[in-house]
């Protein structure tokens, strides 16, 4: 939370009343922030997201479930019908079934579990299981390239900040470190779908991500590239030459 509340977001809209009048009021569609959750419910948020850890947390802290229940529950005092939207270390199908049994809220928000595994989402509302296979993850993966090219524009700028999503898309996979490496130095996009399409031909078109063992998704998602790189440039990989 340290970016958010020197930036004047987030944490610091919960506590200031104005801001977070703003934020809900002044908006032409319904938004959502996660904001104290008297401020919220005062101002007219429909939808209140709350985090299980304070500012001075860093991921290795635990979300604290109870943390949520209590802030949810001093929501619902002042407006029932807001909704509850719960947020921290969700990771897959378990732990978005721990969060929406301890807190009571009524939707979860991914985050962190979302980064290199958009395979997420498939498993929690469609309850899909078991890894993408290789082939899988190339079209997925390239299909995030054209978005993110088609977003952001075809410039290197864009490309450096693609740099990451590939680091944590190789996640799973072996021999994966030639891949990261070449990741964090490529600076057009057809170098970057080459770059994929080379890694997943050289294995075979079944093989599924975490096939040989180690860590799973849990733990790679634990282990987290982010925490750095958000210190260090917060995009990019490295000294990439973007503006902080």
């Amino acid at each position: 939370a340290w970016k958010t509340t020197k930036s004047a977001c987030s944490c610091w809209s919960a506590k200031n009343p104005l801001a977070s009048a703003i934020i809900v009021g002044e908006c032409e569609v319904n938004a959502s922030r996660p904001m104290r959750t008297g401020w919220a419910a005062r101002a007219g948020a429909v939808m209140l997201t709350l985090h299980g850890r304070t500012r001075e947390c860093t991921y290795g802290d635990p979300v604290q479930h109870e943390w949520i229940r209590a802030g949810a529950a001093a929501a619902r005092r002042i407006r029932p019908d807001l909704v509850i939207c719960g947020n921290g270390n969700i990771l897959d199908q378990t732990s978005a079934n721990a969060m929406m049994r301890d807190t009571g809220c009524d939707c979860v928000m991914v985050s962190r579990g979302a980064l290199g595994n958009p395979w997420i989402f498939e498993e929690l509302v469609r309850g899909r299981t078991g890894q993408p296979t290789i082939g899988e993850w190339r079209d997925v993966v390239k299909r995030h390239l054209a978005y993110h090219e088609e977003h952001h524009g075809g410039h290197v700028a864009a490309v450096r900040t693609m740099r990451k999503h590939l680091i944590w898309y190789a996640k799973g996979f072996p021999n994966s470190s030639r891949f990261r490496l070449e990741a964090g130095h490529v600076d057009d996009f057809a170098s970057a779908r080459a770059l994929v399409d080379g890694f997943a031909a050289a294995l075979p078109g079944t093989y599924r991500r975490f096939d040989e063992g180690g860590r799973n998704v849990r733990e790679a998602a634990e282990t987290d590239p982010k925490w750095s790189m958000d210190r260090e440039l917060d995009r990019g990989v490295g000294h990439d030459g973007l503006a902080a």
